[in-house]
Parts: C-alpha cells; sequence; structure tokens
C-alpha cells in the first residue's frame, strides 16, 4: 500500500447519504495531506452484538471508531450524557435522536470485542490493557454541529464536526499498533470487502500466485470444515448416461455450465462442496455464491462471496486467474431458493459474466426452469440412493444400527439427521417427526424454538431463505416474543442458524420450511383457519408437512376436504396421516357415494358400502 493510499473496505453498501458524503471527502482529504490509511465502514463486528458500525479509522499513528450523524445544519441539539438527544425544531418542539455518544461508546466495546475474539484465535498480537483504550470515540456530524448545540457526551466520548474531525485524525492519538497483515486479518474475519471504484494501485501490491493461493486456501478450509466424506451417488444425464463425480469435475474444470438437479436435501450442495474442495485442491479459484442473497446484481453476490477469503477486489481476484493462467469456477448455490420472478436476470448475469471470464459454472437447483434455455446449461439429475449407499451415508454420519432405521427416510439429508436422532425415533416415525426430534435436540426449550418459528416465517413470508443480519434481530425484538437482552444472540448462535456475510439463513432450508409448518399450525385455532392459511399460494409448499404436524385427526380431514385436493384425499385414504384420517375419509367418501349414487336413479339405485379391512 502507498504510504498516502486511503483504502476502503466495506461490510455492506453504504445507503445512508451523510455516510457515504462524510466517508467519500475523508478519504480524499486523507490522501491529499500525504496521510495513508484504511477505512472499514458499514458493518458488524461480530454476531453476538447487533452493532452496526459506521466507520472505524486506522492510520499509522491513529484508530478511531467514528458514529456518523447526518442533522439538518439549523437545528441545535440537546443532549444529555443519558438519555435521549433532540433537535430543537424553530417551534421550539422537540424532535428526539438516539444518543450518539452512547451509540459511540457501544460501538466502540463492540470492535473491542472483536479484535479481543482475534486474539483468542491466535490470529492477531494482542496490545497493553483493552482494544478500546487504544481507540479513540468519536460523534462525527456531518458537516458540522449545529450552532446553539448543547451536547454533553459520555466520558472518553468527543463529538466533533468534519473538519475538526479531520484534524484530530491527521495527528497521532490512540492506536491499535497492529501490522498491515494484521489489520488484513480484520477484514478478512468481518468478510469486509473492497469496493469496485477503488484506485488501481492495489493491484500491483501481491504477486498474481499468492492472491490466488491465498484465497483458495482459506476457501477450501471454510468449504471442507465439517464435510463428512463423499458417498458418491451419481448423476444421469438427459440421454440416461450415468456419470460420478470425478465426470462432473471434469466437465467444469473444461469451463461446461453444468447444473445438477434434485429435490431439496437430495444432496446437491453437499456434492458440489466436494467438488469445489478438488477444485481448490488443483489450484483453481472457486467462487461460491448464495442465490437465495441475489438482490437484482450478481456483482454484488461476487462480492459478498470472495469477502471472506480474500481483501481483493473481485475483478483483481479475476484478472490475477487469467494472466496467471489459473482457471476460475463458479459454484451458484441453491438457485431455487432465489424468487421465481428474479431468476432469469440472475442467469442472465450468471451468463455475461462468464462469457467475460470463460468460467467453468456448476449450478444446483431443485427447478430446472431456465437452466437449459437461459443459461445453456447441461442438467445432470441427482440420483437417489440404493439400499447399498443409503447405508454407507447412515454409516458416514456415524449410526449405531443403520439397517434398523426406517425405510420411510430416504435423501441424504433425512438420513444424515436420522443417524443424529435414531435414539429418538419411534417406530412409524414420519419425516416431520424426524425435523422435530432434530430441532428439539438442538433447541430443547420453547423460547428459542419460537424465535427460530419467527424467522421461519418471516423469510417463508418474504419468499427468501435468508435475510440481512439487521432483519432478522428486528424479527427477534418483536414484543409478541417478549425478548430480553440474551434472547437474539441465543437464537442466531443456535445450532440450526447459520450467520454468514452479514446475512442470516438456516443451516438447510427444509429446517426453516419446517418450523414455517409449525407456525401456521399453531397459529391456527380452527381447522377452518388452517386450511384458509394452507389454501394461499405462497403457503402450498408447506401444506404436506403441516398435515403431518398436526396431532388431530378430525382437523387434518377437514383441512384435506377444504382444500379440495384429489391428491390430498388418496394419500389420506392410503393412511398417509395415520389410520384414524384414513378411516374418516373412507366413511365420508362412502357417504357421498351412497348419496350419488341415490341421486343418479332413485328408483335402481343400489349401493354395497365400502368395508375396511378390520370389518371384513
Amino acid at each position: 500500500m502507498n504510504n498516502s493510499e486511503v483504502r476502503l473496505f466495506l461490510g455492506q453498501e453504504i445507503e445512508e447519504p451523510a455516510e457515504q458524503k462524510l466517508i467519500s471527502r475523508l478519504r480524499l482529504d486523507l490522501e491529499r495531506r500525504g496521510v495513508g490509511g484504511t477505512l472499514y465502514a458499514n458493518f458488524i463486528p461480530r454476531v453476538r452484538q447487533q452493532r452496526q458500525i459506521d466507520l472505524l479509522v486506522h492510520t499509522e499513528t491513529h484508530t478511531a471508531h467514528v458514529e456518523i450523524k447526518g442533522l439538518h445544519a439549523d437545528y441545535p441539539v440537546r443532549g444529555r450524557e443519558n438519555g435521549h438527544w433532540a433537535q430543537i425544531l424553530p417551534d421550539e418542539t422537540e424532535r428526539q435522536i438516539v444518543n450518539g455518544g452512547r451509540q459511540a461508546l457501544s460501538g466502540t466495546y463492540a470492535i473491542s470485542d472483536a479484535m479481543r475474539d482475534l486474539v483468542r484465535e491466535g490470529r492477531v498480537a494482542a496490545v497493553d490493557g483493552s482494544f478500546f483504550t487504544h481507540i479513540d470515540t468519536i460523534v462525527g456530524m456531518w458537516e458540522a454541529i449545529p450552532e446553539g448545540s448543547e451536547i454533553e457526551p459520555p466520558a472518553h466520548v468527543t463529538v466533533l464536526g468534519y473538519q475538526d474531525l479531520l484534524e484530530r485524525l491527521v495527528e497521532p492519538g490512540p492506536c491499535v499498533p497492529w501490522t498491515q497483515e494484521e489489520w488484513d486479518e480484520f477484514a478478512r474475519h468481518r468478510d469486509l470487502y473492497q469496493p469496485e471504484d477503488m484506485s488501481p494501485s492495489e493491484q500491483s501490491r501481491r504477486n498474481n500466485l499468492e492472491i490466488i493461493a491465498d484465497y483458495r486456501l482459506r476457501a477450501r478450509a471454510s468449504l471442507a470444515d465439517g464435510l463428512e466424506p463423499l458417498v458418491d451417488l451419481g448423476v444421469t444425464d438427459s440421454d440416461g448416461t450415468e456419470l460420478a463425480a470425478e465426470d462432473i469435475d471434469n466437465m467444469v474444470t473444461a469451463g461446461e455450465v453444468v447444473a445438477i438437479t434434485g429435490h431439496s436435501g437430495s444432496g446437491k450442495t453437499f456434492l458440489a462442496r466436494h467438488l469445489v474442495v478438488r477444485r481448490c485442491d488443483a489450484g483453481r479459484l472457486v467462487v461460491w455464491v448464495r442465490a437465495a442473497d441475489y438482490e437484482g446484481r450478481f456483482s454484488d453476490l461476487l462480492n459478498l462471496a470472495t469477502a471472506p477469503y480474500s481483501i481483493e477486489r473481485r475483478k483483481d481476484l479475476v484478472r490475477a486467474t487469467e494472466e496467471a493462467g489459473v482457471g476460475t469456477s463458479v459454484v451458484l448455490d441453491g438457485l431455487n431458493e432465489c424468487p421465481e420472478s428474479e431468476r432469469t436476470e440472475l442467469l442472465k448475469q450468471l451468463k455475461a459474466f462468464c462469457l467475460r471470464y470463460s468460467a467453468g459454472v456448476l449450478v444446483t437447483s431443485a427447478a430446472e426452469g431456465g437452466l437449459a434455455g437461459t443459461l445453456g446449461a447441461r442438467i445432470l439429475h441427482l440420483n437417489e440412493p440404493d439400499a447399498e449407499t443409503r447405508l454407507a451415508i447412515l454409516r458416514s454420519y456415524g449410526a449405531r444400527r443403520p439397517e434398523l432405521i426406517s425405510d420411510q427416510f430416504r435423501s441424504p439429508h433425512e438420513l444424515a439427521i436420522a443417524a443424529e436422532c435414531e435414539s429418538e425415533l419411534a417406530d412409524g416415525a414420519s419425516v416431520a417427526d424426524l425435523h422435530d426430534a432434530f430441532i428439539r435436540r438442538h433447541a430443547p426449550t420453547e423460547r428459542v424454538r419460537a424465535g427460530l418459528r419467527s424467522l421461519a416465517a418471516n423469510l417463508h413470508s418474504r419468499l427468501r431463505t435468508s435475510m440481512p443480519q439487521l432483519d432478522a434481530a428486528l424479527v427477534l425484538n418483536s414484543p409478541s416474543l417478549e425478548p430480553d437482552a440474551r434472547f437474539a444472540d441465543e437464537v442466531l448462535t443456535n445450532p440450526l442458524i447459520e450467520v454468514d456475510r452479514h446475512r442470516v439463513r438456516f443451516r438447510h432450508e427444509l429446517f426453516g420450511q419446517f418450523l414455517a409448518a409449525e407456525d401456521l399450525v399453531r397459529s391456527s385455532d380452527s381447522s377452518q383457519r388452517l386450511a384458509a392459511h394452507l389454501g394461499l399460494p405462497v403457503n402450498k409448499p408447506l401444506i404436506q408437512t403441516a398435515l403431518q404436524i398436526e396431532r388431530n385427526s378430525h382437523r387434518i380431514w377437514d383441512v384435506i376436504k377444504a382444500l379440495c385436493d384429489e391428491w390430498l384425499m388418496l394419500w389420506a385414504l392410503a393412511g398417509d396421516y395415520g389410520p384414524e384420517v384414513a378411516a374418516l375419509a373412507a366413511a365420508d367418501i362412502r357417504d357421498v357415494l351412497h348419496v350419488g349414487i341415490a341421486a343418479a336413479n332413485p328408483e335402481n339405485a343400489s349401493f354395497e358400502a365400502f368395508r375396511s379391512e378390520d370389518q371384513e
């Protein structure tokens, strides 16, 4: 890094105009004064602390946390150390605002805690005392503190207008004495990335191969973490050709566009992770992209995907691979988790990227729409486990008596969690019972399970499988949940939840689907209300799960009748929802047939009642 260069790293794009203006101006003014450094903006320092940091500034002689406030320049501010601050409007009324001093202080403590975590993990060096004593805590007013303001900030917090903030930062002050490598480790740990408008001087800072090696080693470690051995199920091509995992690997390496399809839980992502680990070992740069996080720009997905493994700009990474002759592969995981209305545009942008950089592509999806047409992908269907591979999967996950686990559990996902819960599953347990047992094991209290249901219901209503971390915190702060200070932490650190790249998702979409269905059942005080909920198009994927969760046979049959779905009725008759529901279905259908026959020809009508096996 040049002595006067000021780099910028982001956790998320900055949307607040005052923050954009202050950060852009500060970066330019520091460089003009020959003061190099790094700005870390709009990020969350720790999962356990739902605290957004506006700006962390580090120069060679000064480290400062700046809480940015963009307030009306003509209205003075009054604020004490404790309580709300307020702007005084022309009519002398007060418009309350958040206590910026307290915000700044809590943010500094959160940054300090995150730095301490890195020390505990052995990634960076410790400092004398606590980190917060080495961080200058500032409330930065853009552009100036309104005239007539009376502000009493907490101890160790300073309120400054922009010009005074700039003068303070160019002078020596509190400083975290880390090396550049340690600060880069901080950026990687918090998934921070450099936006695309950065100066090109960083491009020459490292050798291309070093950039690629650093990235792929970190990506491999992340994607291989907790990865069980591969039991190769094989895939079937559209012409019926059987292929193995190695064949898929070769196709993507050769630059082909390949899609692995199969129902949710069939093992698509699991196979893709194994293929990525192989590519990393072969020296290839692989970018793992989550379709669930797509919000209109594929470039944003790429930035989020590369941020955990490199502080380089995404374009610099791709350029480095081309100049070094190293291939690039893109994995788009879970296309079906992107809202259907946005999938075509996502595939178009992915195709444009691949045409520009000659990248091989691997897509996983439960739906085939657009894969062949829009993307031009070769579609492969993941095979289901046969008896031999089924036992192999159960053994790989530590099942003690795999031969006794119910044949109802067929998919790799079901087999994986059945192996963990085998001692808790009764004979004849359904897939819903399996998920209930697994969730109960990892969320034993109703308090946490209620929070998980709220997240699942919110995601389902958005037609999403992930949400921004701050949105999740708002859901968990709902008064209906009666949360306390620790509640969000308990839910977001639950093993069923994954917090990654500033987004929250369930470890598997089927956990979220089960909990969303459970929320519908629990919130419906009658079969009519439950039927009304399940009759909505958005809730169609939840019907089977909800009917398995519901324990009242009369309610189950009433819901099925209200939905008027012939397949649900046939499954009910076949006993899929239990013998009591089957008996209710048979009785009602007998009555309907009796009435129908009699009405069709009353004089000659005859009716021979259907009899259940126990009556014969």
